[in-house]
């Protein structure tokens, strides 16, 4: 008798329907006809073909099919973290400005790359520019339709360059279009005046500011907290 059946491994059928009603819900937003849904069903099918594919031919690496990736921007594209990528990133943030990623603004505490990484709730995505690996970007912390942005061009020689924009305009659209999320916050020093605005640049609004919250080499800074709240769907409730 075999240990495990098909049918054993399903998504449940109640699962389904409700993602289907959700997604009917929110293509008759965008203007849905019963064409439209028709040619999504046939896209949805030909993407799924795709990475079960690409997925076969890469056995034993780590990367997966994660939903909504890759990502293509002008100047930059994100896709989805490999077992190969670790390194990279643990250099990226072992440098002076790479290190801030792994700070808490909200505790001041640092964490380590491998703990972010390793947690269910979080998200990441690998920039890349020409091909090449050049920074990370995340959503920590997911709590329902809101999380925590992180970003971080960590090859030095590619700072300054507005790679930055491109990228994190990139990851909020998919946080907004793919992870369904209405509310992302940052927390960035408030003497980070490039950060600021760029973010700003980006719809991100200052929420607050909290004096002398994070000490980074025995030096006080204040933090802001900023947030991009995007409106529900027309008929959510």
């Amino acid at each position: 008798m075999p240990s495990s059946t098909p049918e054993l491994d399903r998504i449940p059928d109640k699962t389904l329907k409700a993602l289907a009603r959700s997604f009917f819900a929110q293509g008759r937003t965008y203007g849905f006809r019963f064409d439209d849904y028709v040619r999504f069903v046939n896209v949805l099918l030909d993407v799924a073909m795709s990475h079960a594919t690409h997925r076969e031919s890469n056995l034993g690496d780590e990367e997966s099919a994660v939903q909504g990736l890759p990502l293509a921007g002008e100047r930059v594209s994100i896709r989805a973290p490999q077992k190969a990528d670790r390194a990279q990133i643990h250099a990226w943030v072992s440098d002076r400005v790479g290190r801030w990623f792994l700070l808490s603004r909200a505790t001041g505490q640092h964490q380590t790359l491998d703990q972010l990484m390793d947690d269910a709730g979080s998200h990441f995505g690998v920039v890349e520019h020409g091909g090449e690996p050049v920074g990370i970007v995340a959503f920590l912390r997911r709590e329902g339709d809101k999380a925590e942005l992180r970003k971080l061009i960590g090859a030095p020689g590619m700072r300054g360059r507005g790679l930055a924009l491109d990228a994190t305009r990139l990851w909020v659209r998919y946080g907004r279009d793919v992870l369904g999320l209405r509310k992302i916050y940052l927390h960035t020093v408030s003497s980070n005046e490039r950060n600021v605005r760029l973010n700003q640049q980006l719809g991100f609004r200052v929420e607050g500011l909290l004096k002398t919250e994070v000490q980074v080499d025995g030096t006080p800074h204040d933090v802001l907290r900023m947030a991009l709240v995007t409106p529900a769907p027309t008929g959510r409730r």
